[in-house]
């Protein structure tokens, strides 16, 4: 694992990329983290976002990967000059279904801290049922409206596996009111590349 980080890592600093890099990573605490890695252009690397609403069954006590995957405070990043920070998948909207914890709002809590922009890791589960529009509708509205909330820009990226069916939330950019001002399709594999204008 160590080795293949290294080698995204390098490539974006031979580039002068910035990252905020989605992984489950172990770190040298020995626990497991299901984390988004921020990194400089210059490759410099700043720390790392662990998701804080880890899914969970209501059971008592909970069943899921709240067991799996140790986690963080949280907390904002410097990326050239503009405060950031992480958040994945159920961290942002706090699914009712599989949070087993209330919903601290953590980007209002981003944006109380200074963050002007949040990037958003999704890996989310589906099967092209009811119950992924269900899922799709929830997620897309929450980033909208936890966006013009916190008065922020979202940059939100889903698996897109398997590429046969929809994702399970909308990929893009949403500015600070709420509004799509880039989106890819929702069904398969897309890049896209969109600059941010901060006020």
């Amino acid at each position: 694992m160590r080795a293949a980080l290294e080698e995204v890592t390098d490539s974006a600093r031979n580039r002068t990329l910035g990252l905020a890099l989605g992984t489950c990573f172990v770190e040298d605490d020995g626990h497991c983290y299901n984390q988004v890695r921020f990194y400089q252009p210059d490759g410099h690397y700043l720390g790392f976002h662990s998701k804080i609403l880890r899914c969970g069954s209501h059971d008592d006590p909970p069943q899921g990967e709240i067991n799996d995957y140790a986690t963080s405070d949280l907390k904002t990043f410097d990326l050239a000059g503009r405060s950031a920070g992480g958040l994945i998948c159920n961290d942002l909207w706090a699914n009712p279904g599989c949070t087993p914890m209330p919903d601290p709002h953590l980007t209002q809590q981003l944006s109380k801290m200074g963050a002007r922009l949040v990037f958003h890791a999704v890996n989310g589960g589906r099967d092209g049922g009811e119950g992924s529009t269900v899922n799709w509708n929830y997620h897309e509205s929450n980033l909208r409206m936890r966006a013009r909330a916190g008065r922020l820009w979202l940059v939100t990226v889903d698996s897109a596996e398997p590429t046969s069916i929809p994702c399970s939330s909308p990929s893009g950019v949403i500015d600070p009111e709420g509004r799509w001002a880039c989106r890819t399709d929702n069904i398969g594999e897309a890049f896209f590349v969109h600059t941010i204008e901060f006020n």
